[in-house]
């Protein structure tokens, strides 16, 4: 999703003991799992959730296959495009067939059961963007972030996780495709949950790997954290 927090691997201090109890891999029967990626542009100045509007969105089953995809026209100003992240220029979302927020709402609460699951990356975000309701229009999320937190407490980035662990490279230059993270989250939660405690541990530690650390530098760090002054 388009905005800056989450974007970079972190790592962090082992004195936050909270670190060596990390989630075990929550297991749903296939039906309720869903991966939904949202991209935003800038409606504000600053990396707040409530300075961006969703501009692109996808929807994935459980087997990662795509169940909606839309281009969204956001009511609010727009500050920035985002272009870095979303591809997108002025002028550019009239020519895609836009379809307003509300009705993309509509379509995804019609595609989603009432006990789904939506697994992602920090998918809160996601979930904001679109005006999703907890507990009404899906149960609950995963997030793989802290899936695959390391016991040192480094967070990895989704493509930094794609490419380590399921070889699938996004090109770093070129801007972020829901359909692509939607997808590759399914994939990422699939091998998790398949995985014994002892393979997950092992999966964790090859997002070490000296062969990929560091990691390719992300959009937000190759654009120095700002975009249009944003």
């Amino acid at each position: 999703a388009s905005n800056f927090r989450g974007d970079e691997p972190k790592q962090t201090s082992r004195e936050l003991e909270w670190y060596d109890v990390r989630p075990e891999v929550p297991k749903y029967d296939s039906s309720r799992l869903f991966s939904l990626d949202v991209e935003c542009v800038a409606t504000g100045c600053t990396h707040a959730r409530r300075h961006r509007s969703a501009c692109e969105l996808a929807l994935v089953n459980s087997i990662g296959t795509l169940l909606f995809h839309t281009y969204i026209k956001p009511s609010e100003y727009i500050v920035s495009y985002l272009t870095p992240y979303t591809g997108l220029n002025h002028g550019d979302l009239d020519r895609l067939k836009p379809i307003s927020l509300r009705q993309a709402l509509q379509r995804l609460k019609a595609l989603l059961p009432k006990n789904a699951i939506l697994v992602g990356q920090c998918p809160e975000g996601d979930v904001v963007w679109t005006g999703l309701n907890k507990g009404r229009d899906f149960v609950d999320t995963v997030d793989l972030a802290e899936i695959f937190r390391t016991s040192d407490g480094t967070l990895s980035s989704l493509r930094h996780a794609a490419r380590v662990l399921l070889n699938r490279e996004f090109p770093a230059e070129k801007p972020h495709d829901p359909r692509w993270d939607a997808s590759v989250s399914m994939e990422l939660y699939n091998l998790a949950a398949a995985a014994s405690p002892d393979e997950l541990e092992h999966i964790r530690q090859q997002l070490l790997s000296p062969r990929y650390w560091p990691p390719i530098p992300s959009t937000a760090k190759r654009c120095g954290y700002s975009i249009d002054g944003v």
